[in-house]
């Protein structure tokens, strides 16, 4: 057993524990929160057991207790005031290893995300409450406040629509736009989630399995292998659904691309994912093909 199946026996034998554990704190924290009259909501959940092989790939860690972050209870706060007082209940109720707040770690000229970490993750969500008309009529101070926030965010999906578009469409994100083109055929058949860091990752190294002319067309060549294989691409991920034993690269967008590449070059594709991943990770993905090399 390599050091990876070590960690994955390791993980499926405590995450029950660390479920239990992240559950335990939720249910703390709601009713902390509550009897504070913070209106918010409490959410928790272990790693499964894809997602933390996958960052064990990612992070080129060699053993279990190099990962720290096996569960994660989040507060998602309706309004931004409420934010610190949720900082003060969690700094009084449990013995904090470590604080970081993303807002401070912006420059002044920078924009992001603003959550403040602890073992619980925090992050402002604004309130749909907000933007539905109440049984009686809001003054019209109100209305032109949430008619204003209606259109910030009417601009803000704009504005990132077009932002993912020009990228998208930049030289030199290849990657970026090979991944979209696998994740637009890969959710047609598994609703999981996937690791984009990884992919982004693995798709760089295995680009230059395909020539420039098929990069080009690189939709078409993935859409008629997807096609042409959908049935067993659906039994696939269907039958490892719930297989906790499965390779972590299964429910990945590029395992799309490892199958189409297994079928058409394995010997160049081999070559190159030797250069930089352990054989086994491929080795796992083509015994579920059953194209062994």
């Amino acid at each position: 057993m390599n050091d990876r199946e070590a960690i994955r026996e390791h993980w499926i034998a405590e995450r029950p524990v660390y479920q239990d554990l992240g559950e335990r704190i939720r249910a703390d924290l709601e009713s902390a929160t509550r009897s504070s009259g913070i209106r918010c909501y409490c959410d928790a959940r272990a790693k499964d057991v894809s997602s933390l092989l996958k960052k064990i790939i990612r992070r080129r860690y060699s053993s279990y207790e190099q990962v720290h972050d096996k569960a994660g209870v989040r507060v998602v706060a309706i309004f931004e005031d409420d934010i610190p007082k949720i900082e003060t209940l969690i700094q009084n109720r449990y013995h904090i290893h470590a604080h970081q707040n993303k807002a401070e770690s912006l420059g002044p000229d920078r924009l992001g995300y603003l959550g403040v970490h602890f073992e619980v993750s925090f992050r402002n969500e604004l309130s749909h409450q907000l933007l539905y008309k109440a049984e009686q009529d809001y003054p019209i101070r109100v209305q032109r406040q949430v008619n204003r926030l209606l259109a910030l965010i009417e601009l803000f999906d704009e504005q990132v629509s077009s932002a993912r578009r020009v990228i998208m469409d930049t030289s030199g994100f290849t990657e970026g736009q090979l991944l979209e083109e696998l994740e637009r055929r890969f959710y047609t058949l598994t609703a999981r989630e996937s690791d984009r860091a990884l992919s982004l990752e693995i798709i760089g190294t295995l680009e230059s399995l395909y020539s420039t002319q098929d990069l080009q067309c690189f939709g078409e060549v993935i859409e008629t292998f997807v096609n042409s294989r959908r049935e067993k691409l659906k039994f696939i991920f269907e039958q490892y659904q719930e297989d906790e034993r499965c390779s972590p690269l299964l429910f990945q967008p590029e395992s799309i691309l490892i199958f189409e590449r297994l079928e058409h070059d394995p010997f160049t594709l081999r070559e190159a994912w030797a250069q930089t991943y352990p054989l086994d990770l491929l080795e796992g993905l083509t015994a579920i093909w059953g194209d062994p090399i």
